[in-house]
């Protein structure tokens, strides 16, 4: 689902038997007080309660939803947020060419 939210815009939600995935398309905004902002996620396993509130005007999320399936001998995961990691360029003098 795509949500649009406007800055000090809120919203809460239980996620069941669902896990949830939360991508920042654009703006800023916290999800159970962590600071997410464009090109941050958040997952959020069953059971848990959310609340984001928007830091922006034009702030947009993309959520996947779906039931959760736990696999035998794996650990549930627990709640979890990140930033993009930007690659870093390496020094030209990094890269060598044969004559």
């Amino acid at each position: 689902m795509l949500v649009d939210c406007e800055r000090g815009g809120r919203g809460r939600i239980e996620t069941g038997a669902d896990e949830w995935f939360c991508y920042v398309i654009e703006g800023r905004g916290t999800l159970n007080k962590r600071a997410l902002t464009a090109g941050n996620f958040a997952y959020a396993p069953p059971g848990s309660s959310l609340e984001f509130v928007s830091g922006a005007k034009g702030t947009r999320l993309l959520i996947f939803q779906r039931n959760y399936e736990p696999l035998d001998g794996v650990e549930a995961p627990t709640f979890t947020s990140a930033t993009r990691r930007t690659r870093r360029k390496r020094p030209s003098s990094a890269i060598r060419t044969r004559a």
